[in-house]
């Protein structure tokens, strides 16, 4: 029998969901109830992300990186433009106070959020690949030379 690449334990749990989330559930756990437990949490992700929209209506600047991980959260069953929306304005906001950890995070998980909805806006993609780039470079992280290579890619590919 040919060596498995990971502990024979996993073999237990149940498999991957859409979104790459992993349901771990008994063995004879049915995969439809695990798949449905994942989308009555994003359901009520996406519940909780348009109530604090609404309750923040008045100062949403404030509270843009709160918002950004809600709407990501609720995004595969969601609204994805608006995941991206919060997260590239957390983004901007977090990289004007400096806070360049948070705001590549919040580059990266709108990219994240681009590439689930399937968004083919090559501009809005480059546009966060290289803020994406800029934050990892204040941080001094090696990444961001293939950040950088991965945007001119991308424009070259999209003839900008």
């Amino acid at each position: 029998m040919p060596r498995r690449p990971w502990p024979s334990w996993l073999d237990r749990w149940r498999g991957w969901t859409d979104a790459d989330t992993m349901i771990l559930a008994p063995p004879h756990f049915p995969v439809e109830v695990a798949n449905a437990l994942l989308r009555g949490a994003r359901l009520q992700a996406l519940e909780a992300a348009t109530r604090l929209e609404r309750l923040y209506a008045s100062s949403i600047d404030a509270h843009l990186p709160e918002l950004a991980h809600h709407f990501y959260q609720a995004a595969p069953g969601g609204d994805v433009q608006k995941a991206i929306d919060y997260a590239t304005r957390a983004a901007g906001r977090a990289a004007a106070l400096f806070a360049w950890e948070e705001a590549a995070g919040h580059y990266e998980r709108a990219l994240q959020a681009m590439e689930l909805a399937g968004a083919k806006d090559e501009r809005q993609r480059i546009y966060l690949l290289i803020a994406l780039g800029d934050a990892q470079r204040q941080l001094a992280e090696v990444v961001a030379a293939d950040t950088y290579q991965r945007a001119a890619e991308a424009a070259s590919a999209a003839g900008l």
